[in-house]
């Protein structure tokens, strides 16, 4: 069963985890500290937890599997998918043991 719930403090590593995940480069892609502190990436977790962000985890048979979250940005700070002040950013990531994997729902 798979279950999808909000983003609790101790699961900020995952939530980590899952951003790097998400970000697609096909080789050579950095070390994950390194990616993440990059200056045009590191905007999309420091400080997590201010107004407009928001992020949960999906879970299947208690395992985290993934996560999705969303970060309001404003005209002095855009970066990739900035349409505007009221429309937030996007992420998501499935953790790879659980990806091409089907849902045991109907």
């Amino acid at each position: 069963m798979i279950t999808v719930k909000p983003l609790d403090n101790h699961e900020f590593d995952f939530f980590m985890d899952m951003h790097y995940e998400s970000i697609h480069i096909l080789q050579g892609k950095p070390a994950k500290h390194e990616l993440l502190n990059a200056p045009h990436l590191n905007k999309y977790h420091e400080g997590w937890g201010r107004k407009g962000d928001r992020a949960f985890v999906a879970l299947k048979d208690n395992h985290l599997a993934g996560a999705v979250w969303y970060r309001l940005f404003d005209e002095t700070n855009k970066e990739y998918g900035f349409v505007d002040s009221d429309t937030p950013e996007l992420g998501i990531a499935v953790h790879s043991e659980f990806r091409g994997t089907e849902s045991d729902e109907s």
